[in-house]
């Protein structure tokens, strides 16, 4: 296995991985690293002259009362790492690999987390503000997490059990099938969305385009749809509705997306 960091003494932890999809997680040594080095190591990620293999081994790290601003940290491999009451402003994840990692109670501002993979993923408050979610990737993600003013086309969540909170978000032709989601959504772009095979979704979806999204075969009787759009909206052989929703075309707040 690989290493770990984080901000704090520097000491180790000894943390058992146990995921029921992954049986084969064994216990491994998270090494916590005071902000000194963990500042060192971003510096290095983001220092493209900087040839050397482990520029962008960030494995089985843990990090906690971390800030970093203006870093650039595209491409890291983040696998079993820890993040805890963390701060990034900023700062590019593009590409970024956070396989089995653990999120809490962290915030991302200004980040770009284009394309950014985190597979098995466990993620408690964690926060993204005005950021890039485009084409993210979380399959088997579990917690909750927020997303506001946030990019998010093409997000994916399948497989995942996750409560989320969406406000003014762009998250045309965003993916949560077979999962178990837990909704909070308002004045976002959902269109093309596909929701299928759901164990279940619940929560509220309040003033959101949903043109042309997909709820079939799912249990809808906790989800509640209130001035959205539902035009072509799928539901077949779904159970229970709660939809005050309008066939009102938004076209005038998103750009039309046919072609795209």
């Amino acid at each position: 296995m690989k290493k770990t960091i984080t901000a704090t003494e520097n000491m180790t932890e000894k943390t058992a991985v146990k995921h029921d999809e992954n049986p084969a997680a064994a216990l491994f040594e998270r090494r916590v690293v005071e902000t000194s080095e963990a500042e060192k190591m971003a510096a290095r990620a983001s220092d493209y002259n900087d040839r050397g293999s482990e520029r962008n081994n960030f494995n089985t790290l843990s990090f906690k009362d971390l800030c970093l601003k203006d870093e650039d940290l595209s491409r890291i491999e983040a696998h079993y790492s820890k993040f805890e009451n963390c701060t990034f402003e900023n700062v590019k994840f593009a590409g970024a690999e956070f396989h089995f990692a653990a999120l809490s109670s962290c915030t991302f501002s200004h980040c770009d987390f284009s394309n950014a993979e985190f597979s098995f993923a466990e993620m408690n408050d964690v926060r993204f503000l005005d950021s890039d979610l485009s084409g993210i990737e979380l399959p088997f993600a579990h917690g909750n997490i927020s997303c506001t003013n946030c990019m998010m086309r093409r997000t994916q969540l399948n497989n995942a059990l996750l409560k989320i909170e969406m406000k003014q978000c762009d998250a045309f032709g965003f993916e949560g099938n077979f999962s178990r989601l837990d909704l909070a959504v308002e004045d976002s772009n959902l269109r093309r969305a596909e929701f299928n095979d759901e164990l279940a979704v619940g929560g509220t979806i309040l003033r959101t385009d949903l043109t042309g999204a997909e709820l079939n075969r799912c249990d809808l009787s906790n989800l509640v749809l209130t001035d959205c759009a539902t035009r072509n909206m799928e539901t077949e052989d779904s159970i229970g509705l709660d939809d005050s929703s309008s066939e009102e075309d938004f076209d005038g707040l998103f750009e039309d997306e046919e072609d795209k």
